[in-house]
């Protein structure tokens, strides 16, 4: 409901991710590459946000 509320105020149409209402999976940053101090012990050896986008998401600071 808060967010058909929100959207009739903003102008907007409420929705959802696909794998939320399907799979019951949440949408999360990870993908994007935040919270792996939160979540991983060990860095990947690869960042998943390529060099010159926009900073990731961090948790605790």
């Amino acid at each position: 409901e808060a967010a058909r509320v929100t959207a009739d105020i903003m102008g907007g149409e409420p929705r959802g991710a696909w794998n939320e209402a399907l799979l019951d999976v949440p949408t999360t940053a990870h993908i994007l590459g935040g919270a792996y101090e939160a979540v991983a012990p060990v860095a990947p050896a690869r960042p998943a946000v390529p060099a010159g986008a926009p900073a990731a998401l961090t948790v605790g600071r």
